[in-house]
């Protein structure tokens, strides 16, 4: 509930109204169906309905790390440090190259989704109006074995690939189909 009290104050700062943001009015889904759903079928653009999505993933389930698209996490992001800060500059491509690298792997056809998990500060961009939500790792649900896996993101100059949720699967997170694996490509 804090976290929604000061994004309701981050829209007023930024001169918005509630009615321009309808979904923060009324009370978080209680139904994780229809959350699922949202969830699945939403495009988010902006760095408040980020938030907003965040804070309802945040409420369905505070023990496990948030997910989202990959639209939904890069579509207006521009800030650089956002996702593994300790190598931009060192090598890891601009946050532009690593959206379009990562938007041509979703569209493999050996690919059921690529998906951003978030770091456990993300709340920290609610009261900082150029901090975007910070990510900890991008997960990819695939056919293919890992050793594949690694020869995709080889340009993304990342540390590793591991199989499975590695701080635990929210339970409102996209779930694989028979014979595709989740794996978890991360940074330091």
């Amino acid at each position: 509930m804090a976290l929604l009290i000061n994004l309701r104050a981050a829209i007023f700062r930024h001169g918005l109204t509630l009615a321009s943001a309808p979904y923060l009015t009324s009370p978080i889904p209680t139904n994780c169906a229809l959350l699922r759903r949202e969830y699945k079928e939403s495009k988010v653009t902006t760095k408040i309905e980020l938030l907003a999505k965040l804070n309802a993933l945040f409420d369905a389930d505070p023990d496990a790390p948030p997910v989202v698209t990959l639209d939904e996490y890069f579509s207006e992001n521009d800030d650089e440090e956002s996702i593994a800060p300790n190598n931009w500059g060192f090598g890891r491509p601009s946050i532009k190259l690593i959206y379009q690298h990562l938007q041509d792997i979703a569209a493999r056809t050996d690919v059921q989704g690529v998906y951003v998990g978030l770091h456990d500060e993300w709340p920290e961009s609610l009261d900082d109006d150029e901090l975007w939500p910070a990510a900890e790792n991008i997960h990819i649900i695939t056919t293919a074995p890992q050793s594949e896996v690694e020869t995709w993101l080889e340009a993304l100059e990342i540390d590793g690939v591991s199989a499975g949720w590695p701080y635990g699967e929210h339970k409102l997170s996209p779930k694989p189909q028979a014979d595709y694996t989740l794996y978890t490509i991360f940074w330091d």
